[in-house]
């Protein structure tokens, strides 16, 4: 016996009185398949919105890309400091302290690359050996151009009787273990493109990176992560100070793989942090507050160690709030040859400044001559900086993209 739900059911869409079956059945087919498209465009869209809050939309132009080239600067000034007609550390403080531009850019490279890859790599997008050929790439042709050059530099003033002295003291025993990147591990002394140690260590990084994140994701709630970030950093200082006596953001490049990988880490940190609270708006707000500007500013100032470390880890969080807003192109562009700045400032400093010692030994100039020779030594280095990315290194990893199929970083 038939139901009466199924009777109307056959009388309504089977009855040869009211219309043909065959137009109700393909109605039911595609009803069916309209459903079935809405629901799995619902799908993606979830999935799709799921994969924004686990990720950071890093726009270029913004506060992180200004800080990132004053940071490029100030190293350039630090490293530049002992060609200075008056030494700089004796009329400010923090002339000296160089170290702080190095501990933002490597904690800077973690809160980026945990921002742009951390998801990938937890959703399996990308393997961790395709992560570490991108990095390598990004790296290591830029830097063996850079040594060449610096190479033909020394090689063309020893012909003509030239000597270099003091921190460019270039030792060819040395060459090897600059040019496979192997100087930070107390393998040689400062020299020849003595900054890039920084390089060595990160690429350790980012060997790591894929385990690193993957503990870091197991923090979820923001309070949880801020203090875990807070007791890395301090622990890891305190223990730097019983072992070497010395702040762990201050080790020499001896020990430069703890104080690289320890600031890595702080990174990372920061970058789940602010995936945490990308919906939280009170949270945001509370961070965005001029009072913590103010503090940061009296912290990098006048403190050391740990509380320096956090207050530029508040920086980077601070200034990532703003990149959603417009950037500007002029920013962007000075913040993509900063990489640049780091390579080549070693090169134009020895050509620049011997050229001025030459120059020191014939005329006697006034101190402010001396002190806008010094400065246009910094320009030349950012012009220098500029033409390296321009003309060599985005063709270069343009070329090396293509030959091996990897999407350029």
């Amino acid at each position: 016996m038939i139901s009466p739900l199924c009777s109307w059911w056959q009388h309504k869409y089977f009855s040869t009185k009211t219309i043909n079956t065959s137009t109700h059945l393909k109605k039911i087919l595609f009803s069916s398949y309209n459903y079935a498209l809405e629901l799995i465009a619902y799908r993606h869209q979830k999935s799709k919105l799921e994969l924004q809050n686990s990720t950071i939309y890093l726009k270029r132009g913004g506060a992180l890309d200004a800080c990132r080239f004053l940071a490029s600067v100030f190293i350039i000034m630090y490293h530049f400091e002992a060609n200075a007609p008056v030494s700089l550390k004796l009329m400010f403080d923090i002339a000296g302290r160089g170290h702080l531009a190095t501990n933002f850019f490597i904690a800077l490279s973690g809160f980026i690359i945990g921002s742009i890859y951390g998801e990938k790599i937890i959703n399996g997008s990308i393997s961790p050996i395709q992560f570490f050929c991108k990095r390598f790439i990004r790296i290591y042709p830029a830097h063996l151009i850079a040594l060449i050059i610096l190479v033909i530099i020394v090689i063309g003033a020893h012909s003509i009787g030239y000597q270099f002295s003091g921190a460019n003291n270039f030792k060819w025993s040395e060459l090897p273990q600059h040019l496979f990147l192997l100087h930070a591990f107390g393998l040689s002394d400062f020299g020849w493109n003595y900054p890039t140690w920084t390089l060595s260590t990160l690429l350790v990084c980012y060997m790591l990176f894929p385990w690193l994140w993957k503990c870091v994701n197991v923090l979820a709630a923001p309070l949880v992560i801020t203090m875990f970030a807070i007791i890395w950093v301090w622990s890891g200082d305190l223990l730097s100070y019983e072992l070497l006596n010395t702040s762990l953001f201050k080790l020499p490049p001896a020990y430069a793989i703890f104080r690289t990988i320890s600031v890595f880490v702080f990174g990372l940190l920061l970058a789940k942090f602010v995936i945490s609270i990308q919906n939280k708006h009170k949270v945001r707000r509370m961070f965005l507050h001029i009072s913590g500007l103010v503090v940061l500013t009296f912290v990098i100032i006048y403190s050391t160690g740990a509380l320096t470390m956090l207050s530029i880890g508040t920086a980077i969080v601070l200034f990532s709030f703003t990149q959603s807003q417009r950037g500007s192109r002029l920013v962007e562009f000075l913040a993509r040859i900063s990489f640049a700045m780091f390579l080549t400032h070693v090169s134009v400093g020895a050509v620049w400044f011997k050229s001025l010692s030459l120059f020191y030994r014939d005329y006697k100039l006034a101190l402010e001559i001396q002190w806008l020779l010094w400065c246009l030594g910094i320009v030349m280095a950012i012009i220098v900086a500029a033409l390296f990315h321009l003309y060599l290194e985005i063709p270069i990893n343009k070329y090396i993209a293509r030959r091996i199929n990897l999407v350029k970083c």
